[in-house]
């Protein structure tokens, strides 16, 4: 099953009216339906971007885990990109960074509470085998402080560092959406 936490169907959420803990009680309500609804002995999890810190804050009671280019230490990558510009007259930000989104000055706060040293803690505290899966020009280079080897240290569980090269933080360059679709199934297939 396929969700975006943020997506323009009508009703659904958007970015501009979400927070960060939005998203997070967004993904243990689809984990939750599953378990309730479905015969499903196992329950695996691949989170992009974004949903990388949200999967780490909830620290989600699933099989297996992978990590698309996780989005941790968010605040550091907005300072040196400079790619966050508050509009205060709209309770707003823009966040632009090749494309433009429009986040709420809530989640902009709430994102800044989550460091680099406690998005480490909160690895530490994840057991679930966890893949993450960088690409060469992942959102991790533009943090002096993120390090994909540290985050793999930190977990509790098994875990798995894959570099996937000639890839940007979307993967949506000719052929590495397979390459990353394989890369998981390879995962989740162990457990």
């Amino acid at each position: 099953y396929r969700i975006s936490l943020y997506e323009r169907m009508p009703d659904s959420r958007k970015l501009s009216t979400s927070s960060l803990s939005t998203h997070v009680r967004d993904i243990d309500s689809v984990l939750s339906h599953f378990r309730r609804a479905y015969p499903y002995k196992k329950i695996f999890l691949s989170a992009h971007s974004l949903s990388g810190l949200c999967t780490l804050i909830l620290n989600p009671d699933v099989d297996a885990i992978s990590l698309w280019d996780p989005a941790f230490d968010v605040s550091h990558f907005w300072k040196i990109t400079n790619a966050l510009t508050h509009l205060p007259e709209r309770k707003e930000y823009h966040l632009d960074y090749g494309n433009v989104f429009v986040l709420s000055e809530e989640m902009v706060e709430e994102m800044k509470t989550y460091p680099n040293a406690k998005c480490l803690k909160l690895a530490k505290e994840v057991k679930t085998p966890v893949q993450m899966i960088i690409p060469s020009l992942s959102i991790f280079l533009a943090s002096p402080y993120t390090s994909p080897k540290k985050y793999i240290r930190a977990l509790a569980g098994e875990s798995e560092l894959i570099r996937m090269d000639s890839a940007t933080h979307t993967f949506a360059e000719s052929g590495n959406q397979d390459i990353l679709f394989q890369h998981t199934l390879d995962w989740f297939n162990r457990f």
